[in-house]
């Protein structure tokens, strides 16, 4: 069964910032979690996948449609929602949701989500009514959820869901997004929000300039969830472990304490965190967590 996303030698360039260059994967069933600082590539990746940005070489695929060739039909298979969400002025919450109803649900087709399950975790009733553009950033979060769902959606793609929002808001958002990990649908989710999607994800996918990681969450963990760490001021010579350099100093890593023992005797030991994994995979300098391509 062929991937819902694929890039095939993907290069992106905006002048003289390259922001991939040769990169290729195949998303994963499930929830992938994109992962990446601020500037690293998430959002491109995001617009290159769904047909909004083009690729300077290489080729994007969607349901096997090259992004810029993406057939009506394939367009109602899946769902975009970007990080900034915008709507017109004099347009009602309501009024947009059976637009949408109208385009992605033509001649009676089911939707593949219960909407009306949705609708109440997203608390989208009491909103039909409000102009769109005039709603608070989480319940414009809520209600562009909400549209990206709706139709026979196998794949949704969603940029930072939970940025900006408050507690209350992000929680209804995780939730749906628990829900939608149950309905056959494939998710592609881009996030700070490290830990809470980190628990959740089936898949994780590194960016930070290319890809420099894309697999199941166990075979992350496998590589880059090394349990221990220890931070020093300074690099030290002649220690095989993997290290990040930081602000705070330097953190080496290591699968047992005895290890970080030995190398650094009566320095703390701590637990390890997903912001750990994730440097490990960016910036590891030493030892074998280093990214190769």
């Amino acid at each position: 069964m062929s991937s819902s996303l694929i890039f095939r030698q993907v290069t992106k360039r905006f002048g003289d910032t390259t922001v991939f260059e040769g990169d290729s994967f195949e998303l994963r069933p499930g929830l992938s979690f994109l992962v990446g600082r601020n500037g690293a590539g998430k959002s491109t990746l995001v617009r290159l996948a769904t047909g909004i940005e083009r690729p300077t070489a290489g080729q994007v695929l969607i349901f096997s449609d090259p992004t810029h060739l993406i057939k009506q039909e394939t367009k109602r298979r899946f769902g975009l929602q970007l990080q900034n969400d915008a709507f017109l002025k004099s347009v009602r919450v309501g009024e947009y949701i059976e637009l949408y109803k109208r385009l992605y649900l033509s001649g009676g087709a089911s939707p593949t989500i219960d909407l009306h399950e949705i609708a109440d975790v997203l608390d989208i009733g009491p909103l039909m009514r409000s102009y769109a553009y005039a709603l608070s950033g989480g319940q414009k979060k809520r209600v562009s959820l909400f549209l990206t769902i709706i139709g026979r959606k196998e794949l949704l793609v969603l940029d930072e869901p939970t940025a900006g929002i408050d507690v209350d808001v992000k929680d209804k958002i995780m939730r749906v997004i628990r829900l939608l990990q149950g309905q056959n649908v494939d998710l592609l989710v881009s996030s700070h929000d490290l830990s809470e999607f980190f628990e959740i994800a089936d898949n994780v996918l590194v960016v930070d300039g290319g890809i420099r990681f894309n697999g199941t969450k166990t075979a992350f963990r496998e590589r880059f969830g090394y349990p221990y760490k220890t931070v020093v001021p300074t690099a030290a010579a002649g220690v095989g472990l993997p290290s990040v350099e930081h602000e705070d100093g330097v953190s080496y890593f290591a699968r047992t304490t005895e290890l970080l023992g030995e190398a650094f005797p009566g320095n703390s030991i701590l637990p390890t965190t997903p912001k750990d994994f994730y440097q490990l995979a960016t910036r590891a300098t030493h030892g074998e967590a280093k990214w190769t391509r």
